[in-house]
């Protein structure tokens, strides 16, 4: 696979099922039940976000989940 190959967008909840493979692959796992609990809440949330990375057939290939967050030593 080559990274022209790959495309990133928002998750949505019909990510869950490959998102709980994949954390299951990287030593997390976790039922699908919980991720679509927790997926569903994040994408509810204005200061997180859910991407995924989508081969050429669609398949989900990674994700990332990113939050906003104020630190006491940098600020926001």
């Amino acid at each position: 696979m080559t990274s022209e190959s790959v495309s990133v967008r928002r998750a949505t909840l019909a990510d869950a099922a490959a998102i709980a493979s994949l954390s299951a692959e990287l030593g997390y796992p976790v039922e699908l039940g919980d991720i679509q609990k927790r997926l569903r809440a994040l994408l509810e949330a204005t200061d997180q976000v859910v991407l995924v990375a989508t081969a050429a057939d669609h398949a989900v290939v990674g994700w990332i989940h990113g939050a906003e967050h104020l630190l006491l030593e940098v600020g926001s």
